[in-house]
C-alpha cells in the first residue's frame, strides 16, 4: 500500500509538471559539451600541446559558438593554461579499413593531398570549472548543456531557372538538411524543422517565407505549436556558384536580421548559424553580473518521500544560472536548499517553472563582502534532469 501510493505520488508530480510547462519552450540537455574528438593525420604518436589546444577550440565553440577561439587575443589567458585543463585523454589508433573509408567520405580533400590521411583520434575530457570561471572573469557570455529548442524554416532556391523554391520540412532528404545537422551537432544546437503539414499550411505561405517576414502573426502561429525559443527563417539562394543567405531570427519578442554569403555551402550556413547564437546567447545573458555570485535560500514544500526529494535535487542541479547546491534543512514535508546564483533573480525566473511549490528567497551578504570566491564555488553536477525544463 505504501509503495503503491508513493508511486501514485511520483506519478502526480510528472503530471502536474507537464500541465505547468506545456505550451512553453522546451529546452533539451547537449551532452559532452566537455569532451572532444580531435583528429590525428601523423602515423605515430601526437603533439600532444597541437591536440590539446584544438581540442579546446572544440569546447570553446560549443559553450560560446566563437571558432577558431585560440587565435583570438581575447582567450590567451586559457589558451596559455589549455596543458593543465586536461582531465583524461584517449587516443585511438584507426584500422586500414577505417582509414579507406575516412579516404572515401573525404575524396575531395584527400585529392588535393594524396599523403594526407588519418591515423588516429585523440577523444580529450576537459575541466568544466576553470574554463567557465575564465569565461566569467573576462564577461564572456556562454551557454550551460540546457539549450532552448531552436525552429528553422529553411527555404532554398539553386536553380537560375525561374522555379519555386521548395521549403525544407521534419521529412526532407537535402543536402542542407545534412549541412546543418553537422553544424548543429559541431556547435551544440538543438533545432527542429516545421512539419509543413495541415495545420502548418492553415498559417504560412509560401509567399510569407520568400518575404521572411517573421513578425507576421501567420508565421508566429505556425510556429507556436513547434515550443522553440528561437525561430529562424532561413532564405538559401545559389547564384552563379555563391551561395547568398539572408537569415531572420526571431528570440522572445526580439528580431534579428543578417545575411551570410559564401562559394562554400558549409561555410556560409555555418557562419549564419553562430551568428544566430551569438544573438541566442546576448538574450540568455541579458543583465547577468559575471562577477557576482549571490547566495539564495531555496525551499520547496509538498515533498513526501525520497524519491520526490532525489527528482527535485537533480531538477535544481540542472537549472544552469544555479552553483553550488546543498541540502540544508530536510523536514516531513519540505526541503531547504542553499545555491550561489549566476547573475539576477530575474533570469533565473525564466528557467524556473515550479512556482507552485518553489519558494526562492536572497541572503544580503554582510558588510558587503564576496559570498564565495571563485575558485572555493562548489562544482555544479549537472545531471539529466527527470523533470522538463522551460524557457518563458
Amino acid at each position: 500500500m505504501v509503495m503503491a501510493s508513493e508511486n501514485v505520488l511520483i506519478r502526480f508530480i510528472y503530471i502536474a509538471l507537464f500541465l505547468m510547462v506545456s505550451g512553453q519552450v522546451i529546452s533539451e540537455e547537449i551532452k559532452g559539451i566537455y569532451s572532444a574528438e580531435v583528429n590525428v593525420f601523423q602515423s605515430r604518436g601526437f603533439d600532444k600541446k597541437s591536440v590539446f589546444a584544438s581540442g579546446l577550440e572544440k569546447i570553446i565553440l560549443k559553450l560560446t559558438g566563437i571558432n577558431k577561439a585560440l587565435s583570438n587575443p581575447q582567450f590567451k589567458g586559457l589558451k596559455d593554461i589549455s596543458n593543465r585543463l586536461i582531465q583524461k585523454y584517449d587516443s585511438r589508433i584507426l584500422t586500414s579499413a577505417q582509414r579507406r573509408q575516412w579516404r572515401a567520405d573525404y575524396r575531395l580533400l584527400y585529392a588535393k593531398n594524396p599523403r594526407r590521411t588519418l591515423y588516429s583520434k585523440v577523444i580529450v575530457s576537459y575541466a568544466k570549472k576553470p574554463i567557465t570561471n575564465f569565461f566569467k572573469r573576462n564577461k564572456i557570455p556562454y551557454w550551460s548543456n540546457l539549450r532552448p529548442l531552436s525552429l528553422f524554416w529553411v527555404k532554398v532556391k539553386e536553380s537560375t531557372v525561374e522555379a519555386e523554391p521548395i521549403i525544407l520540412d521534419r521529412y526532407t532528404n537535402h543536402k542542407i538538411k545534412n549541412k546543418i545537422a553537422k553544424i548543429s551537432r559541431k556547435v551544440g544546437l538543438p533545432l527542429i524543422y516545421p512539419h509543413l503539414d495541415a495545420i502548418d499550411k492553415q498559417h504560412v505561405s509560401l509567399q510569407m517565407l520568400k518575404d521572411y517576414d517573421i513578425d507576421a502573426d501567420t508565421v508566429k502561429l505556425a510556429s507556436e505549436r513547434y515550443s522553440a525559443f528561437n525561430v529562424v527563417i532561413v532564405d538559401v539562394n545559389k547564384i552563379n556558384n555563391t551561395y547568398f543567405i539572408s537569415w531572420t531570427a526571431r528570440i522572445e519578442q526580439k528580431t534579428y536580421v543578417w545575411d551570410t554569403k559564401s562559394v562554400d555551402l558549409y561555410q556560409a550556413l555555418q557562419r549564419g548559424i553562430l551568428q544566430n547564437i551569438h544573438y541566442i546567447l546576448k538574450m540568455l545573458n541579458e543583465g547577468i553580473e559575471f562577477d557576482s555570485q549571490r547566495l539564495l535560500k531555496i525551499k520547496v514544500t509538498n515533498i513526501q518521500n525520497y524519491e520526490a526529494m532525489s527528482k527535485i535535487k537533480r531538477y535544481l542541479n540542472a537549472l544552469p544560472k544555479l552553483e553550488g547546491l546543498v541540502i540544508k534543512k530536510v523536514d516531513s514535508t519540505s526541503i531547504q536548499f542553499e545555491a550561489y546564483l549566476k547573475g539576477t533573480l530575474l533570469n533565473l525566473k525564466r528557467y524556473i517553472r515550479l512556482k507552485q511549490i518553489v519558494s526562492i528567497e536572497e541572503v544580503k551578504p554582510k558588510d558587503d563582502l564576496l559570498l564565495l570566491p571563485d575558485d572555493v564555488v562548489k562544482e555544479n553536477k549537472n545531471t539529466t534532469p527527470d523533470l522538463l525544463l522551460t524557457y518563458q
